[in-house]
């Protein structure tokens, strides 16, 4: 039994895949700044890595020391919102490093999401993927254990 932690576990594919992993008997710490409850999606930002300050950091640095594995497939699924939020792409670049930087000092395996060319790899939502994609390798060529698994367009 492996024990792993899986970012963005509330969202479509990242719910798939905790229940997936359970059923293949694997412990899952789930991490996700939207929980859905009877009332909804709701918003936590004790657990929004987008803005990581040094006590959210230190938390989720605490929470790959438990588990063995992380899958990292939080993001911002709205691909409209990189055009109307010029600053996402940067904060979605702050999350993944701040995940990349936490597994690299724990030393823990990291599979990384991407989906840059869902809607086209020129746009700011490809682009924001696209340099996420990029760290990964740079991680990779630096010896730590990191992988990228493209998601296409599921919809």
């Amino acid at each position: 039994m492996n024990r792993v932690l899986v970012t963005g576990s509330s969202g479509f594919i990242g719910s798939h895949l905790v229940r997936t992993l359970r059923l293949r008997g694997d412990e899952v710490l789930e991490w996700d700044c939207c929980t859905v409850n009877s009332l909804g999606r709701q918003y936590d930002s004790d657990y929004d890595l987008h803005r990581p300050g040094p006590d959210l950091t230190k938390r989720f640095s605490n929470a790959v020391s438990l588990v063995d594995q992380v899958y990292h497939l939080a993001g911002n699924a709205d691909v409209g919102a990189y055009e109307r939020a010029p600053d996402l792409m940067a904060r979605e670049w702050t999350m993944c490093g701040a995940v990349m930087a936490a597994c690299a000092d724990k030393k823990k395996a990291l599979v990384v999401a991407s989906s840059a060319y869902a809607q086209g790899c020129n746009t700011r939502y490809g682009l924001a993927k696209q340099g996420i994609e990029q760290m990964c390798h740079l991680a990779r060529m630096a010896g730590q254990p990191v992988s990228t698994a493209r998601v296409f367009n599921i919809y």
